[in-house]
C-alpha cells in the first residue's frame, strides 16, 4: 500500500506540475460545458420567410401579418417571382419560402375551399425545416380562426386535448442535454487522462524504471487508474453543480446513487484509457487513439442519435459501450427520479464491463512491460 500511494503521489506531482495539462484538466472541460450549454440551450426563434403574394388581397395581408407576429417566423424576403424565391432558399438567406396563391382571398370569404398554400422548406437543416413548418401550421390556424370569427361564426374544434407532461413540463431543451454532456466530458477527460500514464513514461525514458521497481502488475494499474479516476470524479463535480445551479437542471434522483454509477463508468473508461496507453509509443498517438475511440462511442452511445432507431447490428454493438449506458442513467436519475431498482441492469452491464476492462488492462500491461 505505502509503494501505491507513492506511485499516485507522483502522478499527481506530475499533473501539478504540468501547467498546460492542468489547464486541460481543470478549466477546459468547464468551458467546453458552458459553451455547449449555451448553444443547446437557445431555442430556436425568428427564422426568416420569404413570402411571393400572388393574391395580394386584404385576407393574403393579414396572413403574412398574423405569419410575422410568431416568434418563431419572421417575414422577411418579399420575392418577386418563383425564381428570385428559389434563390433566396438555394442561398440560405431564408429558410422557408411561402407561396400564395390567387384567388386565396376570394375563396375564404364565399366559404369555397381556398386553393393551397404552397411552402418550400430548406431541408438541409432538418430541425429548422420541421420548425418552420410547425410555426407556418400555428399560423395558418390562427388566421383560420380569426377569419371565422370576423363572418359573425364560432369556429368549434372538434377534437380537444388537456396535454400532461411529466419530467420536463417546461419543455426545456436544457434539462434534457446538459446531463448527457456532463457524462460525454467527464468521459472524455477521465479517457485522455489514462491513456497517457504509460505513454508517457515511455517518451519520457522512465518506463525501464517501472519495470525494475518492485510493484507488482496490480499496484501498477491502480496506481495509473487512481489519478484518472480522481481527477474525474472532481471534474464531474464540478460539471453536475454548474448545471444544476447555473442551468437550472434537476436532480429529482439519488444524488449519492448517481455518483456512485459514474464512479463505475469512470472505471470502466480508466481501464479502456490504460490498455490504449499500453499500445502507445507516444503520448501523441494516444491522444489519435482516444480521438478515434470518442468518435466511435459518441456515434454508438446516443448521444447524436436515439440508440433504438440504429439497425439492429449497431444496437447489439452499443449494448457494449459504457457510455451509452452512463448517458442513459444519468438522464433517468436527474430527470426522471429512477432508483437503482429501475436500473439494475445497466448498473450491471457497467460492473461487467468495467471488470472486464480493468483486466484486460491489467493483463496487457503484463505482458507489455515483461
Amino acid at each position: 500500500m505505502p509503494r501505491l500511494f507513492q506511485l499516485v503521489r507522483k502522478e499527481i506531482i506530475h499533473f501539478q506540475r504540468d501547467i498546460l495539462m492542468s489547464f486541460f484538466i481543470l478549466l477546459v472541460p468547464v468551458a467546453q460545458f458552458f459553451l455547449m450549454a449555451h448553444e443547446t440551450g437557445r431555442e430556436v426563434r425568428h427564422l426568416r420567410v420569404a413570402v411571393l403574394d400572388w393574391d395580394n388581397t386584404s385576407e393574403s395581408r393579414c396572413f403574412i401579418s398574423i405569419m410575422d407576429e410568431t416568434e418563431r417566423l419572421d417575414v422577411s424576403f418579399y420575392p418577386r417571382d418563383e425564381r428570385e424565391l428559389r434563390r433566396l432558399l438555394d442561398t440560405g438567406q431564408a429558410v422557408l419560402g411561402v407561396i400564395i396563391p390567387k384567388g386565396f382571398g376570394a375563396e375564404m370569404c364565399s366559404f369555397h375551399t381556398p386553393p393551397p398554400i404552397l411552402a418550400i422548406a430548406d431541408g438541409s437543416n432538418d430541425v429548422s425545416a420541421s420548425l418552420a413548418f410547425s410555426g407556418l401550421y400555428s399560423a395558418l390556424e390562427a388566421f383560420t380562426k380569426e377569419k371565422v370569427r370576423s363572418l359573425g361564426l364560432e369556429y368549434e374544434e372538434k377534437v380537444r386535448f388537456e396535454p400532461h407532461v411529466i419530467f420536463n413540463p417546461t419543455y426545456n431543451v436544457r434539462h434534457f442535454t446538459l446531463p448527457a454532456q456532463v457524462g460525454f466530458i467527464v468521459y472524455q477527460i477521465t479517457l485522455a487522462i489514462a491513456s497517457l500514464g504509460l505513454a508517457r513514461e515511455r517518451e519520457l525514458g522512465t518506463l525501464e524504471q517501472l519495470i525494475v521497481s518492485p510493484l507488482p502488475r496490480i499496484e501498477l494499474v491502480l496506481g495509473k487508474a487512481i489519478p484518472a479516476l480522481l481527477i474525474g470524479l472532481v471534474n464531474f463535480g464540478v460539471l453536475l453543480l454548474v448545471a444544476m445551479k447555473v442551468y437550472g437542471v434537476p436532480m429529482k434522483g439519488s444524488l449519492v446513487l448517481l455518483i456512485g454509477i459514474t464512479f463505475l463508468f469512470l472505471m470502466a473508461e480508466v481501464g479502456w484509457g490504460i490498455t490504449i496507453s499500453t499500445f502507445s509509443r507516444t503520448q501523441q498517438q494516444a491522444i489519435l487513439f482516444v480521438f478515434l475511440q470518442a468518435m466511435f462511442d459518441v456515434a454508438l452511445s446516443g448521444f447524436i442519435v436515439p440508440v433504438r432507431n440504429m439497425p439492429s447490428y449497431l444496437r447489439a454493438i452499443a449494448h457494449f459501450i459504457p457510455l451509452q449506458h452512463y448517458l442513459n442513467i444519468i438522464r433517468q436519475i436527474m430527470l426522471k427520479g429512477a432508483t437503482l431498482a429501475d436500473l439494475w441492469p445497466r448498473v450491471v452491464t457497467l460492473i461487467v464491463l468495467g471488470g472486464v476492462m480493468l483486466t484486460i488492462a491489467a493483463i496487457n500491461i503484463g505482458r507489455r512491460l515483461e
